[in-house]
């Protein structure tokens, strides 16, 4: 059994300024878009510091089964 895998970056504001807690909306749109096509989320690396202007870059790592 062989995968293909692919990664995506999304900027993701934040709930707050200077917030630690991301807003959840975008992300689940994204992830939920990616299942219908068949890629299974493998890791989510969320950044520890999202900084002063409500941005945070989140790095999804997807994988799927090759046709």
């Amino acid at each position: 059994m062989q995968f293909e895998y692919k990664t995506l970056q999304q900027k993701l504001p934040t709930k707050g300024w200077l917030s630690q807690s991301l807003a959840q909306q975008p992300l689940e749109s994204l992830l939920n878009e990616q299942g219908r096509q068949g890629w299974e989320l493998v890791q989510l690396d969320i950044p520890r510091h999202q900084g002063v202007w409500g941005k945070a870059e989140v790095t999804a790592i997807l994988k799927r089964r090759k046709a």
